[in-house]
């Protein structure tokens, strides 16, 4: 997982081309400052083929680079408007897994009242992640999404604690605690249960 600084200018509209490394299969893009009739542009290469997405500018923008060995951004900017924000590249957990981290208080949030890291984003019946230590060394991460036939489907993956995903990982875990130790939040979640369908573990 790495993260780069992202600001882009009329008279610097796009960023240098970025390497991308094995495992690095989505990006992330959290945006600071941008107009909401913006566009985010990414040219993106397997090879010496490229292609182009194209998204609008808001406070996350997703673009899926899997199987790509390149990527550069830009966008077509007049007068004094900028982009500006932070560009996270990674698997389809650790993006999800910083998106969560930056904006965990929309989604619905419980875990279990001991010691150990265990945890669940999302209602039981709609898409949801589950978070569970099944050793002393590893997170096991289960992310429940809807199929195009409306089921609960189903991808697994396991981490190492020691890695900046898990070391993330804690950290969601320690701010979920605090959340829930609030009376205000608990009752705003049971408020907005029915409201937060999770569309954000539609994500990837």
């Amino acid at each position: 997982m790495r993260k780069f600084s992202l600001q882009l200018t009329p008279h610097n509209q796009t960023t240098q081309e970025v390497t991308l490394n094995e495992g690095e299969d989505y990006l992330l893009i959290q945006l600071s400052k941008f107009n909401t009739d913006q566009f985010l542009n990414a040219a993106i290469k397997i090879g010496e083929h490229q292609t182009l997405q194209t998204a609008k500018c808001t406070g996350f923008v997703k673009f899926n680079v899997f199987g790509s060995s390149s990527f550069q951004l830009n966008s077509n900017l007049a007068g004094n408007d900028t982009i500006e924000g932070e560009i996270n590249m990674g698997s389809w957990a650790d993006m999800m897994l910083v998106a969560l981290s930056k904006n965990l208080n929309f989604f619905y949030q419980s875990c279990n009242k001991d010691e150990s890291i265990n945890f669940q984003i999302g209602l039981n019946d709609y898409a949801n992640l589950m978070v569970t230590s099944p050793d002393a060394q590893h997170y096991e991460l289960t992310r429940k999404l809807i199929t195009t036939d409306a089921r609960l489907g189903e991808k697994k993956i396991t981490v190492l604690k020691t890695s900046d995903t898990g070391k993330l990982i804690e950290d969601i875990y320690q701010q979920i605690k605090k959340n829930l130790q609030d009376d205000n939040f608990t009752k705003l979640q049971q408020q907005q249960r029915q409201a937060l369908q999770q569309n954000m573990f539609e994500f990837y």
